[in-house]
């Protein structure tokens, strides 16, 4: 009865949330995860005696480009085949992308057994039933210090370990579900090919963009939480810099607008009322990684004022691309940004007003960071005044994730995790 008035109230919580469309896409995905978990039920019962090697299933959407998850699990796949770790995938996304970004890392249907490898990975929402593999894991990220159990309940209840790769991840959810459930630590599968990433003045010659430009760059997803990337934060602090120098521009790389497209007049108004829509350009289409890339390296700066991240994958990979970094001072990205390599902005946590809980999982959550917009317009000024501020916090970046997200720390990281659980033969009768 409980878990029927959890589900009448999350359905309650989507309705009010994401409308009509929503609820009729929440059921043709739960069709969808009915599909799968009967397909996986399937190829157990094909290959019921098939003893474990000790490697990675990975379970997940690794299609669907507008999310960042989807490129999560994909570097994950890379970095262990980098890695020389033993691994198989299974594609739940849509498909709706370009398979340009991660093609060669799917294992072909045919190929396919749910008990090859010891260990199955997965996101936390996941059609993967119960009693298939031996030992199971789901990579949880979370952007604030509460609310992660209530916000997961439904889906962490059976106990199941946790991947964080975050020490603040870690050291919260350790907190939050003490000794009833393992929290494993995995470094983040941070990959780029620097050398296939196009030098900064053949990038803005591509985008448009002058040499003598002075361009602050972010990207966000608008699915992400529009009021938790804060965007608007970010403009503010560049009008606020910047409203009067010429050659000063704001470059906003964004997925999923078309489907908040209110959220898109919001940051054109703010640009208009802060005197800046003149140096405000955004690139909105779905482009290869190795674009994205590419036009994040065409900026001078990278700027977020988040008001907490997962991880903070944007700014790593700034940062790998030798870019300096004002970033806020709270939460996943304090992993890997320092008073050192970047500059770090102060910030108060303040109370989340109900109307900005844009996503049903934050509605437990009752504090986040609020950056220091003023700290972060000065930042900027520093920046744009010292050339070598500039090269010597970037250099200083792409020593520090070099060295910390390389593949050597990332198998170690890997390989201390199969340790955990002894792989075993799975009964038959789990699957009957």
């Amino acid at each position: 009865m409980k878990i029927f008035i959890r589900k009448l109230c999350l359905l309650h919580e989507k309705l009010t949330m994401w409308g009509l469309k929503g609820i009729w896409d929440w059921f043709k995905s739960f069709h969808r995860t009915i599909k799968l978990r009967l397909f996986f039920l399937g190829n157990a019962k094909k290959y019921p005696y098939c003893y474990s090697e000790s490697g990675i299933t990975i379970v997940g959407a690794l299609s669907g480009g507008q999310w960042s998850l989807s490129k999560v699990l994909r570097d994950f796949a890379y970095s262990l085949r980098d890695a020389g770790i033993p691994f198989q995938t299974y594609d739940i996304g849509d498909g709706s992308d370009s398979r340009e970004d991660y093609a060669d890392i799917l294992t072909p249907i045919s190929d396919f057994r749910i008990r090859k490898y010891s260990h199955a990975v997965e996101m936390i929402s996941s059609p993967l039933p119960d009693g298939i593999v031996d030992n199971r894991a789901r990579i949880v990220f979370w952007e604030f210090q509460e609310g992660v159990g209530e916000a997961f309940h439904p889906l962490l209840e059976k106990d199941d370990p946790i991947i964080a790769m975050s020490d603040f991840n870690k050291a919260y959810f350790e907190k939050a579900f003490g000794s009833r459930i393992k929290v494993n630590k995995i470094l983040y599968p941070l990959r780029i090919d620097v050398s296939q990433v196009h030098e900064k003045k053949w990038c803005r010659k591509k985008f448009g963009f002058q040499d003598s430009d002075f361009i602050v760059f972010y990207n966000f997803a608008y699915t992400s939480g529009w009021y938790r990337k804060n965007p608007c934060g970010v403009l503010k602090a560049f009008a606020k810099a910047f409203r009067n120098i010429p050659n000063a521009k704001i470059v906003f790389k964004t997925a999923a607008r078309n489907r908040f497209p209110a959220r898109e007049e919001e940051l054109l108004a703010l640009a208009k009322a802060e005197g800046v829509s003149d140096k405000l350009f955004k690139f909105d289409d779905w482009m290869p990684q190795s674009h994205v890339y590419d036009l994040t390296n065409i900026c001078d700066v990278f700027l977020s004022l988040h008001r907490g991240e997962g991880f903070g994958l944007g700014i790593a990979e700034a940062m790998l691309l030798s870019k300096p970094v004002v970033a806020t001072g709270y939460s996943s990205n304090t992993e890997f940004c320092s008073h050192h390599n970047s500059i770090v902005i102060p910030y108060e946590l303040i109370d989340i007003k109900d109307n900005e809980k844009d996503a049903v999982w934050y509605r437990c959550v009752r504090h986040w960071a609020e950056p220091d917009i003023d700290a972060a317009a000065e930042a900027l000024r520093r920046l744009y005044n010292d050339e070598t501020l500039r090269f010597e916090l970037g250099r200083r970046a792409r020593d520090f994730i070099s060295q910390k997200y390389s593949i050597e720390n990332f198998r170690k990281s890997v390989l201390e995790f199969l340790k955990c659980g002894q792989a075993s033969r799975v009964s038959p009768s789990l699957v009957k």
